[in-house]
């Protein structure tokens, strides 16, 4: 009996501060709902932003795009869960949560632009699927509020499934709502999933891209022509159960948008030929071997066909800037998920559109209704509240527009229009089709790489606001491209330490010490040093060279821009991203950070204040033995530099050792570190590592050259 009075007064209790609990929503109900628009707001705002901010990640490594695409991409999913938490399990209710619910479905679903922030997320799908449900689950129980409770499931089976009446159930909020849900929640969570899915399942697709590779016929005896692209099979799409659609194949096209010879038709054919890159380069990241690493017809496909002449070096690197757009969107966008499922994609972007309009129209006349078993606070909707649910709605299909114009826009349709006109005969000879194709490939709003180059000095003083300076009167990227592709061409193969630069202006003798016995961040470091000292020197002689040959003032420009710039990239690339050069990175960072140290403490011992005395300090240093510090070799090599004839004569050996070293510096078997940079901006060095490896130049054996370096110093007419 006892008991029985205990559980009573629990039970009485427990009552009391139920009422307690629930007296301030009593008193207040629309603090809830006000909690609630203001969380969905925001977050469909962060959606929109993070659309913006992520279509021009590439493009930009600037703290404002970087900071702003993470945290949409971050503090979004906390928000969704606890708004969907707050509005499931708050028993005040509102007439508008089911269209808050499918707003923040798609808000969890990510945009198009941005479908992981970093590389390693795409392991995280399982997870991902994980919390879909989770997202899932709670918008379905929201979106119940508006099931009329009337309706049977035996209704639903009956004769009057075919009824008017039946019909205008379909057609009510209810199933509109929970409709839209659907879509939102297949195309957006498990859109994202999926694709992050194919990263992480895309070794079968790039194992079958190697089988392909491997199995090709030997030379047929008609020989390979890379300038027509005749005998390259390189696969540029891969069809389930079609077989592959080769770059031979449209460069043989006969159809009058790709024979025609134009601008036009050279871009669609330069944008194939990217596209059948990145298939062949997604090898590398899944460390699988290149079985054409060796071939002839490898290395002409750059030196022969890319890179026929130093003028080409604009098509080329542009063809590798496609090609790693293709490689960013792949990792971190769901663009390659869309291209491989277009037709559905399209499909079901025009059902959402349908379905956004038919729910403004409920909340413009206010036909929604709250129905449900359960005992619930029902606070009556404002119009304050149906604006914002419009504003909702508005960014909603704001987002959804502008997505599909980015896809239209992107590499990815073109290439998906361009083999499909290729592989419909019927296409090539309707005029109408061959003008909507031309229309949608010259259809373009986002660029590819932040276009400049990365800047760092050692020497202290030596200004960020100097490098922009030169940055304005020069375009230091599009110089020091040229610079490169001439080297490459120059080296006809594989790259050295700088020696081959020496080797053909006959100056190996007097600077081989300068390479030998160190690391490639020290050899880096010293010949940085020594252009920074040569930067600051007085110009001298009239423009003779070495052999009695002479340059005028543009060429040294030139040469000094290539070298200044090249210098301090390697600088800024030990500095910022050692991971990408040879050597453990964090060797590579302590050097820089001895260098860095001693540099200071050589001027700050001078009573250096300014950059206008330090050539003064540095030229008064006293030579050292072979076996002084960094810095003091820097120094002497810029010395030995300075004695040489004339300004031109030293800038150029500068502008092509770094030409030669950067060359040399890019083969790596970091294929992640390279594409996870993509989402930064992008490096130059990765683009030069893509070219190589395309020209069959996957690996260079640094500790054999080191080796092969003579440690002797034999006189300069000995290598003339």
């Amino acid at each position: 009996m006892k008991e029985l009075c205990g559980m009573e007064q629990q039970e009485s209790i427990n009552i009391t501060a139920a009422m307690e609990a629930l007296c301030p929503l009593l008193n207040n109900p629309r603090r809830t709902i006000h909690q609630a628009e203001a969380f969905t707001s925001g977050i469909i705002l962060l959606l929109l932003l993070q659309l913006i901010l992520g279509s021009f990640r590439r493009q930009s490594a600037s703290f404002l795009v970087q900071a702003g695409t993470w945290v949409t991409y971050t503090v979004s999913f906390p928000a969704i869960a606890y708004t969907l938490g707050l509005m499931q399990s708050s028993p005040v209710k509102n007439v508008m949560y089911p269209i808050w619910a499918v707003s923040l479905l798609m808000a969890a679903g990510c945009t198009n632009a941005v479908k992981v922030y970093e590389l390693n997320d795409n392991r995280q799908w399982k997870r991902g699927l994980f919390n879909s449900l989770q997202y899932g689950t709670y918008a379905s129980l929201i979106c119940w509020l508006l099931f009329p409770y009337s309706m049977s499931i035996k209704g639903y089976l009956g004769p009057a499934v075919l009824s008017q009446a039946y019909f205008a159930h379909i057609l009510s909020p209810a199933y509109v709502v929970t409709l839209l849900g659907s879509f939102v929640l297949n195309t957006g969570l498990m859109g994202k999933e999926l694709a992050c899915v194919l990263v992480e399942l895309g070794y079968f697709r790039a194992r079958r891209v190697a089988k392909f590779m491997k199995n090709l016929p030997a030379d047929d005896g008609d020989g390979f022509d890379p300038a027509r692209m005749k005998g390259y099979k390189y696969p540029v799409h891969i069809f389930g159960v079609g077989g592959e659609l080769t770059i031979d194949q449209i460069w043989l096209c006969e159809g009058r948008l790709l024979s025609s010879g134009t601008v036009h038709s050279k871009e669609l054919k330069d944008l194939c030929l990217a596209k059948s890159m990145y298939q062949l380069l997604k090898r590398r990241y899944y460390g699988m071997s290149f079985a054409e690493e060796h071939l002839d017809e490898t290395r002409d496909f750059v030196f022969r066909g890319l890179l026929r002449t130093e003028g080409d070096y604009e098509r080329a690197f542009r063809i590798v800037e496609m090609e790693l757009g293709f490689c960013h969107d792949y990792f971190f966008t769901k663009h390659a998920i869309i291209f491989e499922l277009e037709t559905l994609f399209f499909f079901l972007f025009l059902v959402r559109i349908a379905l956004i309009a038919t729910c403004v129209s409920f909340v413009v006349k206010g036909t929604l209704s709250v129905k449900t078993l359960s005992p619930i606070i029902e606070v009556h909707s404002k119009k304050t509240d149906g604006i914002i649910t419009l504003l909702v709605l508005a960014i909603f299909l704001l987002v959804e527009i502008l997505q599909t114009a980015f896809y239209l826009a992107s590499d990815w349709c073109k290439v998906s229009v361009t083999c499909r006109y290729v592989k419909t005969s019927w296409y090539q000879r309707n005029a109408f089709i061959e003008k909507l194709i031309g229309y949608i490939s010259r259809f373009t709003i986002l660029g590819y790489w932040k276009n400049n180059i990365g800047q760092y000095s050692i020497i202290p003083h030596i200004t960020a606001a100097d490098s922009s300076r030169d940055s304005r009167t020069v375009n230091r990227l599009q110089t020091v491209k040229r610079a490169i592709a001439r080297s490459l061409i120059a080296c006809d193969g594989p790259p050295t330490n700088g020696e081959g630069s020496f080797r053909r202006s006959g100056v190996l003798g007097e600077f081989s010490w300068a390479l030998q016995g160190q690391s490639q961040a020290e050899v880096m470091l010293i010949w940085h040093i020594a252009t920074e000292y040569c930067n600051m020197t007085p110009p001298t002689g009239d423009g003779e060279y070495l052999n009695g040959t002479t340059e005028n003032e543009h060429d040294t420009n030139f040469n000094r821009n290539v070298s200044v710039s090249l210098s301090r990239y390697c600088a800024y690339l030990m500095n910022c991203a050692p991971e990408l050069l040879p050597g453990y990175f964090g060797d590579t960072k302590l050097a820089m950070a001895d260098v860095r140290r001693e540099a200071k403490e050589v001027l700050r011992s001078w009573g250096v204040s300014s950059c206008r005395n330090i050539y003064q300090v540095m030229n008064g240093l006293q030579d050292q033995e072979e076996d002084g510090s960094i810095f003091l070799r820097g120094v002497k090599l810029g010395k030995q530099l300075e004695d040489k004839p004339s300004s031109a004569a030293r800038w150029k050996i500068l502008a092509d050792f770094w030409a030669e070293k950067i060359l040399y510096i890019a083969p790596s078997d970091n294929a992640k570190g390279h594409m996870e940079l993509l989402a930064k901006g992008g490096e130059l060095l990765t683009h030069i590592w893509v070219l190589l490896t395309h020209a069959g130049i996957l690996k260079i054996n640094r500790e054999e050259d080191n080796n092969t370096v003579p440690r002797r110093q034999p006189s300069s007419q000995e290598d003339v």
